[in-house]
C-alpha cells in the first residue's frame, strides 16, 4: 500500500511546495481549520497548506504542549532571546555570573534536544558505502546518521506521520463497519 501511495504522489503531487499537503489517498480524512473558507481536499492531486489541516495540527500541538522537553526548550529559548537585548553590568563578577547562566541554559537546551531513546535510522542500501573511497566523507555520513538517531525533532516528525497513518486507519475502520440496520 505504501508503494502505491508513493507512486500516486509521484504522479499527482509533483508541484508540491514546502508546508503543503497533497491529497493522494482516498481513505485519508482531512478536516479544515475553523477559519479556513476555501478548502478542497477531496480529489487526488488537491493541494492545501498544512496549517489548514485541523486534525493533524491539533494532535501534534497537543503532543508538543504536553512534552516537558519541548516546554523547557521554548522557555529557555525565550529567556535566551531576552538576553540579547539586555544591558550588561560593568562589574566583572556580575557579568561572569550572567554569562555562566547563559552557557548553562544553552547546554540544557542542547541536552534536551537529544532523544533519550534511539530512533531506527539507517542508510539506504545504495548509500551505505557511497563514500567508501573517501574515509572522511564516510565518517561524516555515519556521524550524521548517528545524530539523526537521537534527534528529538525527527522523532516528533515521525509521530506526526504516525498520526496521519492513524487517521487513515480510523477512516478505513469507519468504512469497513457493517451498515447499521433500522429496527
Amino acid at each position: 500500500m505504501l508503494i502505491q501511495a508513493l507512486d500516486f504522489a509521484r504522479q499527482h503531487c509533483t508541484a508540491l511546495s514546502r508546508s503543503r499537503a497533497c491529497y493522494g489517498n482516498v481513505q485519508a480524512f482531512a478536516e479544515p481549520q475553523s477559519n479556513v473558507v476555501q478548502f478542497k481536499f477531496t480529489s487526488p492531486g488537491d493541494v492545501v497548506p498544512v496549517n489548514d489541516l485541523k486534525t493533524i495540527q491539533q494532535l501534534s500541538s497537543q503532543r508538543l504542549e504536553n512534552d516537558v522537553a519541548f516546554k523547557l526548550i521554548k522557555d529557555n529559548s525565550d529567556w535566551l532571546a531576552k538576553q540579547n537585548d539586555k544591558e550588561y553590568s560593568l562589574q566583572i563578577d556580575k557579568y561572569r555570573k550572567e554569562q555562566k547562566m547563559i552557557r548553562s541554559t544553552y547546554r540544557q537546551i542542547e541536552t534536551l534536544t537529544k532523544l533519550n531513546g534511539q530512533l531506527d535510522v539507517t542508510a539506504l542500501p545504495a548509500e551505505t558505502n557511497r563514500w567508501a573511497e573517501d574515509k572522511n566523507k564516510q565518517d561524516r555520513f555515519n556521524q550524521w546518521l548517528k545524530g539523526l538517531q537521537k534527534d528529538i525533532y525527527l522523532d516528533q516528525a515521525v509521530k506526526v506521520m504516525d498520526d496521519m497513518i492513524g487517521q487513515q486507519n480510523l477512516v478505513k475502520a469507519k468504512t469497513a463497519e457493517d451498515p447499521k440496520k433500522a429496527f
